[in-house]
């Protein structure tokens, strides 16, 4: 787990790793399947952090969505941290809501993957749930990790 708050997610363009990012200016990046493939703790010299939201990896290869809400690649979906700091999908079109809230309470961070078959959330607390999407959407996209 990242030491501070999340503040930014993200896939890389080639929808093959994603990085997290803290207020502080940890962040991590990993691969789909769970292993760390980079790593910077917090920086020591950092004496009075940057309280505003970061892109990690900046200068990466990195497509990154840490907004409120993120339409998905296609602009068929849009996900979105609603008023309770839940995640939800909604269909673009027609603004209805495609099944429950998505992982846990206190969302701060979502992403969708550049080639539209995955999306992230997540929480305050450093949890990330990451889901595969069959579109069109009929149910409820399948948690994975």
């Amino acid at each position: 787990m990242l030491p501070g708050e999340l503040a930014s997610l993200a896939f890389s363009r080639k929808a093959d790793s994603m990085v997290a990012g803290t207020r502080s200016g940890s962040f991590r990046r990993w691969d789909l399947q769970g292993e760390v493939l980079s790593d910077r703790p917090q920086p020591q010299n950092d004496v009075a952090a940057d309280p505003a939201p970061r892109q990690p990896g900046a200068d990466h290869d990195f497509n990154t969505a840490s907004q409120p809400s993120i339409e998905s690649p296609d602009k068929s979906y849009v996900l979105e941290i609603d008023a309770d700091r839940h995640a939800r999908l909604h269909d673009a079109a027609t603004g209805k809501t495609v099944g429950p809230a998505l992982g846990g309470n206190h969302a701060c961070c979502l992403a969708f993957s550049p080639d539209n078959a995955r999306m992230a959330t997540a929480c305050y607390d450093g949890k990330i749930d990451l889901w595969e999407v069959w579109w069109p959407i009929e149910g409820l996209p399948e948690r994975v990790r």
